[in-house]
């Protein structure tokens, strides 16, 4: 059993030649970072599941005629409302004939090019008007179409208050009326339990009503998107399916008769896992040179090898995974605390370099040393560093289980990486997923979840803050399994409904 866990991280069939061009078309150039490119990112990041697939991501306002010829599957993400799209994209899309996914935004500017009729003998519907939350109480959260059934599941979007009573959330979404089209999902509102169709299919013309990139929450309609891609793709099914349990945050302060119940309960069930170590426990606000080394606690370290010994795999998770506190950014502790990232500027640290990544990672690995211990893979503190630290935990570890907080400008995402298995790097650290959740309401660890999704990362330069932490401070729960976390689009608007040239009916 101490192997399990390398075959739930390496276990995977020879990758086949992709047959598949799928381009995904977003607006926002690339040399200026917008939501419009994470979002597409995020899309590409789903297709990479799909070894038939080869996914091309595409600035829509770089569209010339005839492009739309060169793609076996196509999708459109519309992440800006005001985005004016090119005539010869609606143009060419009007006549496509292969599977097509729209998402959000512009669907009427389709509808205007080609004439009310011919759009709706395409989609399959009949385009409303975009509406947004309800006028709401100071205080009271707004109601929305937040509630969505999908073979019998009910997901919904996250609604939060921010503490000046602003909305989390994305409560905005394209009201339908179908004409035709298969309704494979719908959305109901909050408060009167009206309906509105929220996927729709016709002839291979897929439009989801939102843009499922925003605010993603662990029971989300996100998961919607990432299971109707099997469809719209003509793909079947993977066989399977594999996710990674792993215990989190375990340090020599770590509660040793927790580990052992946890160990024995996984150990009985038959499930591999894996520890996320952290060989210095640094309480909040002190100094490192008062921190608690692995290698003094006996029997947590006896602890450590009875996990190794029933089924469990240690990966290295940082060095204290805290960094010294400054007066304006206190320190919050092992377990809490950025190590490689500031989290008050959301921006990498003042003393970040090279040598500094280095010697913690250095650190950390000695202390394991010490301690007669070995890791097969490195996890990124609350999944948050510089283009130069990944470089560096590249060069020190083979396997990496990440996910992205922070994009940064000029990188393209690697191939073959997802958030259920480890990536292989060298120079640079393959990095996956794009989204976070809260730990505490000072900072952002990002569990790291797979199962529903199925996604492939980047890394490199300057940040896109688009996927940061915005749940209020609520706790990510459970073993990292199988739910994505959350994404920060800007801020939503609080009109409940929007100027889109719409059909003449109205709709709540």
């Amino acid at each position: 059993m101490k192997h399990a866990i390398i075959a739930v991280l390496l276990a995977a069939p020879a990758a086949a030649a992709p047959s598949l061009t799928t381009c995904v078309y977003y607006e926002g150039a690339a040399e200026r970072p917008a939501n419009g490119r994470v979002h597409a990112i995020m899309l590409e990041n789903l297709l990479g599941h799909f070894r038939e697939v080869k996914a091309e991501r595409r600035e829509i306002g770089s569209y010339r005629a005839g492009d739309l010829s060169r793609c076996d599957r196509a999708a459109y993400i519309g992440s800006d409302f005001a985005t004016v799209l090119p005539e010869a994209f609606l143009a060419d899309a009007s006549a496509y004939g292969r599977p097509m996914l729209w998402m959000n935004y512009g669907i009427w500017q389709l509808r205007d090019r080609i004439g009310h009729a011919a759009f709706e003998k395409k989609t399959g519907f009949r385009f409303l008007k975009m509406r947004g939350a309800d006028p709401a109480p100071p205080g009271v959260i707004p109601a929305f179409y937040r509630h969505f059934e999908y073979k019998g599941k009910r997901l919904e979007k996250v609604a939060a208050l921010r503490p000046d009573g602003s909305l989390i959330g994305a409560p905005e979404i394209a009201l339908l009326e179908p004409s035709g089209a298969r309704v494979v999902a719908t959305a109901a509102h909050s408060a009167d339990g009206s309906t509105t169709p929220y996927v729709t299919e016709r002839g291979g013309f897929w439009y989801v009503a939102d843009n499922p990139f925003l605010f993603i929450d662990p029971r989300d309609r996100y998961l919607i998107l990432a299971d109707v891609l099997f469809d719209f793709l003509g793909l079947p099914p993977r066989g399977g399916g594999h996710a990674l349990v792993r215990l989190e945050d375990v340090h020599p302060n770590y509660d040793v008769r927790l580990l052992y119940k946890t160990v024995d309960l996984l150990k009985a069930r038959g499930v591999p896992f894996a520890i996320s170590v952290i060989p210095m426990y640094v309480a909040p606000g002190k100094a490192e040179s008062s921190g608690v080394e692995i290698g003094s606690k006996k029997a947590f370290l006896k602890a450590l090898r009875y996990a190794q010994d029933n089924g469990g795999e240690l990966l290295l998770h940082g060095y204290t995974h805290d960094v010294a506190g400054t007066p304006e950014c206190a320190s919050l502790g092992t377990g809490a605390g950025y190590e490689f990232w500031d989290r008050c500027r959301q921006a990498p640290l003042s003393a970040d370099s090279t040598d500094f990544a280095r010697k913690r990672v250095v650190d950390a690995k000695r202390l394991l040393v010490k301690a007669g211990l070995s890791t097969v893979a490195w996890v990124t503190p609350h999944y948050a560093a510089s283009p130069a630290d990944y470089a560096i935990f590249g060069k020190y570890f083979d396997r990496v289980v990440q996910r992205v907080c922070v994009y940064f400008a000029g990188a393209a995402p690697s191939r073959r990486c997802s958030s259920a298995s480890s990536s292989r790097t060298r120079s640079t650290a393959t990095t996956t997923a794009s989204s976070c959740g809260r730990k505490t309401s000072a900072s952002c660890p990002c569990r790291a979840r797979t199962g529903a999704t199925r996604r492939r990362g980047t890394s490199p330069r300057r940040p896109t803050r688009a996927p940061s932490c915005a749940t209020g401070g609520r706790r990510s729960t459970g073993t990292p399994s199988s739910w994505p976390g959350r994404v920060r689009p800007r801020a939503s608007r609080s009109s409940s409904t929007r100027s889109a040239p719409a059909a003449t009916s109205s709709r709540r």
